[in-house]
This record gives structure tokens, C-alpha cells and sequence, in this order.
């Protein structure tokens, strides 16, 4: 699967903008995912994702707060657009955005275990 598929960028490119939401978050969950499960944990919701991030990456000085900031966001444009929505052009370009910066710091996490 090419990136720009997994960010959700060809759903933007078609007008879906909440599918290009909700791909852009899961792309940022299950990254996220794989760096919890590289320190030998495992999550039990989406927002305990976010809590072992900052538990094993933010207080260790692997990854600044704003990534985890970035996925709560991008979780609650997810949310949105599934349960209410509520979606546009602009939410999802942003998850885009945010989801493209995450997964570049993700790789470069997980390329140093």
C-alpha cells in the first residue's frame, strides 16, 4: 500500500473527507500501536494508547507531547465524522497533516529499537 493510501490523501484527493479523517487517524493509531508493542505493552482503547505514549515516549524524551496532542485530535475529527457527521475539507487535512508528521516520527522510533 502506497503512503498517500494509508494517510488517507487519495480519499481527500476523491472529496471523501471523512473516510481521508478516519484513514488519517487510524494510520496515527496503529503507529502508535507498534511503538507501545515495541516496549513489550499492549493498549486497551485509543485513549490508552495516548497514556502509554506518554508514559514510554513523551516523560522518556522520545517524542514530544505535541504527537500525542496531535492524536487526540485527530481522534475526536475521527469520532466526528463516524458518529456525527461532522467533517470538512479542513479536518481533513489537518489529520492528514498531523498523521504524516507522526508516522515520520514513528519510523525513526522505530528504526532505533
Amino acid at each position: 500500500m502506497c503512503e498517500g493510501k494509508a494517510l488517507g490523501k487519495d480519499s481527500l484527493d476523491d472529496g471523501d473527507y471523512k473516510w481521508a479523517a478516519v484513514q488519517a487517524y487510524y494510520s496515527m493509531f496503529y503507529a502508535g500501536k507498534a511503538l507501545v508493542l515495541a516496549e513489550e505493552y499492549r493498549e486497551k482503547s485509543h485513549y490508552c494508547l495516548m497514556i502509554a505514549l506518554q508514559e514510554l515516549y513523551v516523560k522518556r524524551g522520545r517524542m514530544d507531547q505535541e504527537m500525542v496532542n496531535n492524536l487526540e485530535l485527530c481522534l475526536h475529527l475521527r469520532h466526528d465524522a463516524d458518529y456525527g457527521s461532522i467533517y470538512d475539507k479542513e479536518s481533513a487535512w489537518t489529520a492528514i497533516g498531523y498523521a504524516k508528521t507522526f508516522l515520520t516520527t514513528v519510523k525513526k522510533l522505530i528504526s532505533s529499537v
